[in-house]
């Protein structure tokens, strides 16, 4: 059964800056990075719980193939809240820093 995916605002912001700075690069990147990130929100859809919990339950992850990037999200009822984007070069504490700031 498909669940309904719940984007924060902050999300779309940060996929549309980091399509932007690939853009920059090369449209054709930011192409794929668009392409790769809407597959992850289907593979969400149709099944959020084949993904990894991270170490702050219950959010879960699911990277973006080819690119240094993950989709932070949790599953509540029927719904899948997508909290961030998150650069996966990042230092873990700042993921858990940002979860908490989060308050859900």
């Amino acid at each position: 059964m498909k669940k309904k995916l719940i984007k924060y605002s902050l999300v779309d912001d940060e996929i549309v800056a980091v399509s932007a700075y690939y853009f920059s690069i090369s449209p054709e990147i930011s192409l794929k990075f668009d392409f790769e990130v809407n597959r992850a929100l289907d593979k969400l859809e149709e099944n959020p719980f084949a993904f990894f919990n991270i170490s702050i339950r219950p959010y879960r992850r699911i990277v973006i193939k080819g690119f240094p990037y993950a989709l932070i999200y949790r599953i509540m009822d029927d719904e899948v809240f997508i909290v961030m984007l998150f650069p996966l070069k990042n230092n873990p504490k700042e993921l858990m820093e940002r979860i908490r700031k989060l308050y859900i």
